[in-house]
């Protein structure tokens, strides 16, 4: 449905968006995620028509939609300041894209009424925006980018704003919306669990460049390189050394996948599920930190020097300064060149 190709955005001699491919097919959730100053942003206001492109293009369904402007891409836009009208009611809110587009009292009043029904806030039609919660004020805002009947959704950070166990609510409900609606969606976030939660595929960008891009199941499991395992949370990494016999970590050799002609110096990040509780495994080490998450435990294990991160339930975790053994997954062990 959408393909952009080859998007160049500078600021001056600041180069904010840097070659930039991307493609979302219909009934699609697409998350671009990166930190802070990637381009991330930039690249959604380029798509939506409200940032000029220095070179590249944008499409939608073959049409090349640089002579479009943006109230005529019919691209539904969700930020995260949300920029409702405090002098009008909810429902004077999400139909102003509707009375701007000329759309008869009666239909506006039937779409308006919809959209409230979908994201549910139909009882609040009538209250004024200060009398609303971050959360209800953040639905408005998606109701009012539903209202308009996008044939893309696009929301950029949209609960940024938020505490998180209304963070942690309304992403089920964005997803669940999504769903029901199958509406092809842009996903902007620096919250790489937003976008694991949310998204078919992830889009990861770095300093204006793509760095990976495709099925979020995919890309948690094997991120492109060190830096975006870290940023996913990963490691942190340990040298070893790979070679035809296997790969030499602290913790003993394991088999995996990568085979080398010559001995070479690696860094190894073992992803969250790659270690286990195991009294035969063969790291053993001591816990030396414990952090309460739910009905899980994040413990921190030292063990030959490196610090491991393992998640056990919460009832079954030992407490700091007991000793523990793990086993290593080798599926969940991943291997980059030495910096």
């Amino acid at each position: 449905m959408l393909t952009v190709e080859c998007v160049v955005v500078r600021f001056g001699a600041t180069t904010a968006v840097d070659g930039v491919d991307l493609a979302v097919g219909a009934g699609e959730t697409v998350a671009i995620l990166g930190p802070s100053g990637c381009g991330k942003s930039t690249l959604l206001r380029a798509i939506a028509g409200l940032q000029p492109i220095d070179s590249g293009r944008v499409s939608w369904a073959g049409e090349d939609l640089a002579s479009v402007p943006p109230h005529r891409r019919r691209f539904g836009l969700m930020f995260q300041e949300y920029a409702l009208f405090p002098h009008r009611d909810v429902a004077g809110n999400v139909g102003f894209g509707l009375r701007m587009a000329r759309v008869g009292r009666a239909e506006r009043g039937r779409r308006v009424q919809e959209v409230l029904e979908l994201v549910g806030l139909s009882d609040l039609a009538g209250r004024r925006i200060v009398g609303l919660s971050g959360g209800e004020q953040q639905r408005v805002a998606l109701a009012r980018a539903l209202a308009v009947e996008p044939r893309l959704l696009m929301l950029d950070e949209p609960l940024g704003a938020l505490d998180r166990p209304w963070r942690e609510r309304l992403l089920r409900e964005i997803r669940e919306l999504l769903d029901r609606t199958q509406l092809p969606a842009i996903y902007v976030t620096h919250d790489h669990e937003e976008a694991f939660a949310l998204a078919d595929r992830l889009v990861v960008m770095r300093a204006g460049r793509v760095v990976q891009a495709g099925p979020a199941a995919g890309v948690w499991r094997r991120p492109a390189d060190q830096w975006t395992a870290d940023f996913f949370g990963f490691g942190p990494p340990v040298a070893a050394q790979l070679d035809a016999r296997g790969l030499h970590t602290p913790w003993g050799t394991l088999v995996v996948n990568t085979a080398v002609a010559a001995a070479t110096d690696v860094q190894v990040v073992l992803r969250p599920d790659a270690l286990r509780p195991d009294p035969a495994g063969p790291v053993r080490g001591v816990v030396v930190q414990r952090a309460f998450a739910g009905d899980r435990a994040e413990l921190t294990v030292e063990a030959n020097g490196a610090h491991l991160r393992v998640r056990v339930p919460e009832r079954d975790a030992p407490a700091v300064g007991d000793a523990m053994c793990l086993a290593i997954d080798a599926d969940g062990v991943l291997v980059y060149p030495a910096d």
